[in-house]
């Protein structure tokens, strides 16, 4: 039943665009230069307060709307990056997470494609990893 309430809520919290890229930033070894980032992803109720990713992304991958999710936020990313191009100001690499269920997708890196050149992007502007999930089974 809760993870029925965690999905149903889950729709809605796209829609009102609840869930959201947080960015953990990458550093140089002089610890001043950001050099990457990479988008995790965060669910923000309407107090501010987080739903732990513990709580949802497992709900999603077992649903199969682990996709739905990776690549709405991997549109928040790229939107954001061509938001600090417009802005004047020099973006940075961010790393995406893709579930393992994109492996099985035949258009996955199509798709990735399409969404980066939507905004105008440099490809090397986003970096891939496969989610930890990806050998379980």
């Amino acid at each position: 039943m809760k993870e029925y309430i965690v999905m149903e809520s889950f729709y809605k919290a796209l829609e009102k665009d609840r869930i959201q890229p947080f960015y953990q930033p990458q550093f140089k070894s002089n610890g001043f230069d950001i050099v990457s980032a990479e988008a995790l992803c965060r669910w923000v109720r309407s107090d501010g307060s987080l739903i732990l990713p513990v709580d949802f992304p497992p709900l999603t991958e077992e649903s199969g709307e682990i996709c739905m999710l990776d690549w709405f936020i991997i549109d928040r990313v790229c939107s954001f990056l061509a938001e600090m191009l417009f802005m004047n100001e020099r973006p940075v690499p961010v790393s995406v997470n893709l579930s393992r269920r994109h492996v099985e997708e035949m258009n996955a890196a199509e798709h990735l494609c399409t969404i980066v050149d939507a905004y105008r992007l440099n490809h090397d502007l986003i970096e891939v990893e496969i989610t930890e999930t990806c050998d379980a089974d």
